[in-house]
């Protein structure tokens, strides 16, 4: 809930126009739950983004587990790899927080 009401911030107001209370509103949570899991607004997008990298390399680490046999015949049957379909789905399913990171009123930095 806090990321959608994060991603919808920023989509509307950029990062730097965002309070905490919005936040919290936003995501129906109350201050003392907001602050119980993060420092402030900047900790919450660092946190997320982090999730963002490590869910992805969650995803590459299973990618290298493909047994060589395995490779073949995905590519004998112009199959795609399930790899690349858990990320697809994956970006699909968070997009709203991915576009608005890539975006204009994102943060540079995590590109």
């Amino acid at each position: 809930m806090i990321r959608s009401a994060l991603a919808e911030l920023m989509e509307e107001k950029g990062f730097d126009g965002i309070t905490v209370n919005e936040l919290t509103v936003k995501a129906d949570i109350n201050r003392g739950t907001f602050y119980l899991h993060y420092r402030d607004k900047q900790d919450l997008l660092e946190k997320c983004e982090d999730e963002i990298i490590t869910e992805i390399n969650e995803i590459i680490k299973a990618a290298l587990q493909l047994r060589p046999e395995e490779v073949v015949k995905l590519r004998h049957h112009f199959e795609p790899f399930p790899f690349v379909i858990k990320l697809f789905e994956y970006i699909l399913e968070n997009s709203p927080f991915i576009k608005v990171i890539l975006g204009p009123k994102g943060n540079p930095s995590f590109k």
